[in-house]
């Protein structure tokens, strides 16, 4: 049986050695397991998580708890990454390029899978169908009892948004509704501003305009106020 010893000289050496490998696997497991700590803010993206994952193999780590714990997290990734590139969510339709939308999906589903989302390990470059959440808050909640410039921004911001994507939003029709109101809306509030402005062919057009524009409880308040201007 054959013995190896070592010198005293030999031993700081490997203790040092020993040392630095036992702080690469330190650093390793503190990195990876921020990236996967839910509470933490998520910085790291799916090519990092998969960078962790070369590394664990570099370090010729063994199939640790942590490690596949980690192949899960990017699993979930790609196939969330999968699914925003079948969709199309990345491009955007122009006025000068036609596309047909492959897929019809309402914004609850939608919303489901930012969800989800929400839930990986990573960031993935889903900005679009992040803003498109707040669509439901912008086109149903919003109250047109205090419609202003700033509510009909946000909700061009949204029908704009909206009507490029390459995916079907059955909701959009109702968003582009929910912004000719709150437009009528905003420039009758304007115009009430300065009572010489609401000249008799002023009141004919905005009375012509609100024929055009879904029925409100604050749409008909509004109408019912000009017909009594126009002396109707």
């Amino acid at each position: 049986m054959c013995r190896y010893r070592y010198t005293l000289d030999e031993l700081p050496a490997m203790l040092d050695k020993l040392k630095k490998k036992s702080e690469l696997f330190r650093e390793w497991a503190e990195a990876v397991q921020n990236a996967l700590d839910p509470d933490t803010p998520k910085t790291c993206d799916l090519d990092g998580l998969r960078a962790h994952l070369r590394r664990a193999h570099e370090l010729k780590m063994h199939k640790t708890e942590l490690v596949r714990a980690l192949e899960t997290a990017i699993e979930d990734a790609e196939k969330c990454a999968s699914v925003i590139q079948q969709l199309d969510l990345n491009k955007m339709r122009t006025r000068t390029r036609h596309h047909d939308p492959k897929y019809r999906l309402t914004i609850h589903e939608l919303t489901l899978f930012a969800a989800e989302i929400d839930g990986l390990a990573c960031v993935l470059p889903e900005d679009r169908l992040r803003n498109l959440k707040t669509e439901r808050r912008s086109c149903s909640a919003r109250n047109l009892d205090e419609v202003d410039a700033t509510t009909v921004r946000e909700l061009e911001e949204v029908v704009e948004l909206g009507s490029r994507l390459c995916i079907v939003l059955p909701q959009l029709s109702g968003a582009q509704g929910r912004l000719a109101q709150a437009r009528w809306l905003a420039e009758v509030r304007t115009l009430r501003e300065d009572c010489a402005a609401l000249t008799p062919p002023v009141l004919d057009r905005l009375l012509r305009d609100a024929d055009n524009v879904l029925p409100h409880r604050r749409v008909e308040q509004e109408r019912a106020a000009l017909y009594k201007l126009r002396g109707l």
